[in-house]
């Protein structure tokens, strides 16, 4: 019912009362034209039906029709700076809750060098979205574009850094759902130790560790994780680091190697900082001649990278449910745009289940890694909210 309705109700109970006293008759329910004790019309009711009700008034506690119409026909920007399997995932997810959500989404430029991260937001605020939603990103290149965004009320959400790196935002961002890389680092920088200290019985081992990009927090909490553990285990000795040039990751990587490798003939493991570096270092083990001779670990279940642990030349990885992200910064965006109070946090805490796969747990060929299913709790909000198309699945 509208607010208007709400108002008219208790004057035309009282105009009823009013006039049943005045030729003596008793009260009686059911009438056919009330279709509750409330008073309203069946006429009226029927009308807020079809349009939504106090549609415009962005009240989180309203009827669903007032969600809706308030989210439906937004245009988002998507900046994706780093396209890999992993973050392409995460884009895709986000993509299909938009088109549920009855929004059109458009991509800020792409280019694997994270410094172009501030051009993508000034060009999609250029275009006049209503909000954007960025991973992989520096944080430290968005300064002026995300002070321009709080001035024209476009809201940003980020995803992929976790909560360890929220302060360097300000409070400028709308939320930050937590892909919680520090437990998927810490469950990485255990297993790389243990798998390395189990070849060389415990006794000294020589690891090489890519260092990623100094500048990429997601990376740096992985990084810091291993560091951690490398503490805790002096008899684990890194003889060499290198942080990979993005622009020719697979001939920067094959070139480190091949040297290093003849250096170091007694390395025992290589520490990778992202998926994208995995392949090449397997391709530089094995024309070394060292396959199955050096642990080598990395992140996400990308689909390449799970076909080489079940060959045993990759020898695990770490994966999260990056799609469950995305789904939460489209939450994080219904809040905003319905009027709800934004929960942040819940969208920054709430944490996405790291998984290690190694061979002993690797899905069979053509399938992937399983997690509980979260989408259907996302279209059950939404569809009591009045999306339709949450209401069908999807």
């Amino acid at each position: 019912m509208s607010r208007l309705g709400r108002l008219r109700t208790p004057m035309i109970l009282l105009m009823g009362v009013v006039v049943l006293l005045a030729i003596g008759l008793s009260a009686c329910g059911g009438s056919s034209s009330s279709s509750s004790s409330g008073g309203s019309t069946e006429a009226e009711t029927g009308t807020e039906a079809e349009t939504g009700g106090g549609a415009g008034t962005g009240s989180a506690g309203g009827e669903g029709g007032d969600v809706a119409a308030e989210v439906e026909g937004k245009t988002v920007g998507f900046v994706n700076i780093v396209p890999n399997e992993a973050s392409e995932k995460a884009e895709n997810a986000f993509s299909e809750a938009a088109g549920i959500l009855g929004w059109k989404v458009v991509q800020g430029s792409r280019a694997e060098d994270v410094i172009t991260a501030e051009e993508s937001i000034e060009n999609l605020l250029n275009q006049h979205v209503d909000a954007i939603v960025m991973q992989s990103v520096d944080p430290s290149t968005l300064g002026d574009s995300l002070k321009r965004a709080n001035e024209e009320e476009v809201p940003i959400v980020i995803q992929e850094n976790g909560t360890g790196y929220a302060y360097l935002y300000n409070g400028s961002i709308l939320a930050m759902p937590d892909w919680d890389f520090s437990s998927q680092g810490s469950v990485l920088a255990t297993f790389f130790i243990r798998s390395v200290l189990e070849k060389t019985e415990g006794q000294e081992a020589e690891v090489i560790v890519f260092t990623g990009l100094p500048t990429l927090p997601s990376q740096q909490l992985w990084l810091g994780a291993l560091e951690n553990e490398l503490k805790w285990n002096p008899q684990v000795k890194v003889v060499a680091r290198h942080s990979v040039d993005y622009t020719k990751p697979g001939e920067d990587i094959s070139s480190f190697l091949e040297q290093e490798l003849k250096a170091h003939p007694n390395v025992v493991g290589i520490y990778t900082a992202a998926n994208l570096e995995a392949p090449a270092t397997v391709g530089a083990v094995q024309a070394a001649g060292k396959t199955g001779e050096i642990v080598i670990t990395s992140l996400f279940a990308d689909k390449d990278l799970l076909e080489l642990i079940r060959e045993e030349k990759l020898t695990g990885i770490v994966d999260v449910p990056v799609e469950k992200g995305s789904w939460q910064s489209a939450e994080a965006l219904v809040q905003y745009f319905s009027g709800q109070e934004v929960n942040k946090n819940e969208s920054q805490t709430d944490p996405l289940q790291p998984k290690l796969i190694d061979k002993s747990n690797v899905p069979p060929k053509g399938q992937e890694v399983e997690y509980p299913p979260f989408k259907p709790m996302f279209l059950e909000k939404w569809c009591s909210e009045g999306v339709k198309a949450a209401c069908n699945g999807g």
